[in-house]
């Protein structure tokens, strides 16, 4: 529902003309980096209005969350870096479309751009002995103290729409979709300071 609304207020053909003429004006004058952003910002684009796809393997999100950090360490000018660490078992599994992709925008929104340190984001992916998909999302931004913790998840499972956080009651209830009951989506406090958010995907038939 809400990539339907998004695609209802502009004309995808119009910005991708747009961003394509301004990726070759940036190519003929030399602003390698500016071209780099504006290539990645038209692949996520093309991918928010592609409704082809629901799950797609760890590796596919992956590439288009090193897309989006690109973008915010350019946003941020060199205050964020980031590091991945995905075993080729994880790498293979699905999850839905954007979901780790939105947990990094919220990290980068919430934590990382509400503090004035050099910001981290850590993006991790294992398969545990009992086939489950384990992906974490780590930032050392501000953070959250239990007690908001607990109301934040409670308000996310909750059936009502949520105002704020919109993003995280998305992830929440598409994981559910695809794959029932036994999914997780925890957000809990760093050991030092700053979020981390993790996804439990149980082994799927197949998988």
């Amino acid at each position: 529902t809400e990539l339907k609304f998004l695609k209802s207020q502009f004309n995808p053909h119009f910005l991708f003309n747009t961003l394509n003429a301004l990726l070759v004006l940036s190519v003929r004058n030399g602003h390698t980096e500016e071209a780099a952003i504006l290539r990645a910002l038209s692949k996520i684009l093309r991918r928010m209005v592609d409704t082809s796809h629901d799950v797609v393997p760890l590796s596919e999100e992956m590439e288009f969350v090193r897309m989006v950090l690109t973008i915010e360490q350019f946003r941020f000018h060199g205050k964020l870096k980031y590091k991945f660490d995905v075993s080729p078992e994880a790498q293979v599994r699905t999850v839905p479309v954007m979901s780790v992709q939105g947990l990094v925008e919220n990290a980068c929104k919430h934590g990382v751009q509400n503090s004035s340190d050099q910001g981290f984001i850590g993006v991790s992916a294992r398969v545990e002995t009992d086939g489950t998909l384990v992906v974490e999302v780590a930032d050392n931004g501000v953070g959250l103290k239990p007690a908001r913790i607990r109301e934040l998840m409670r308000r996310i499972r909750s059936p009502e729409d949520m105002r704020d956080s919109v993003g995280l009651q998305n992830i929440y209830r598409r994981l559910h979709l695809y794959y029932g009951e036994t999914v997780a989506l925890e957000l809990k406090s760093a050991k030092d300071h700053g979020m981390i958010a993790v996804i439990r995907i149980p082994a799927q038939e197949g998988a």
